[in-house]
């Protein structure tokens, strides 16, 4: 599924078509963060919990996606409805920015 929400994502995201690649980000990094917790837990991690991936990986994505970094925190903990999450989607955003800032040199409204 996460393949496929990404190419369909890749492929049309230049479309003049109201399709929101917002919610297909968010999508994209759940699923990618839900896999790496069930990796995780098969490798015998039993305290990681993959649904706390899949919010991080969520929140991570659209940060590197749309550069929004407080915006992205707020929905997604906003969402969850759980404050104890806020610190590590925070760091979860933070090394979403260091990598989109080195690929990427400039932001999109500059």
């Amino acid at each position: 599924a996460f393949l496929t929400y990404t190419g369909l994502n890749i492929g049309l995201a230049g479309l003049p078509v109201p399709g929101g690649a917002f919610t297909a980000t968010m999508l994209m990094g759940g699923l990618f963060g839900r896999s790496v917790g069930a990796l995780c837990h098969a490798l015998g991690l039993t305290e990681s919990l993959s649904g706390v991936y899949a919010v991080v990986g969520s929140a991570a994505m659209l940060c590197g996606f749309k550069q929004m970094t407080l915006a992205s925190v707020l929905i997604v903990v906003e969402c969850v409805n759980d404050l104890n999450l806020a610190a590590i989607v925070m760091l979860g955003v933070a090394i979403s920015m260091a990598v989109n800032w080195s690929m990427n040199e400039r932001g999109h409204d500059e």
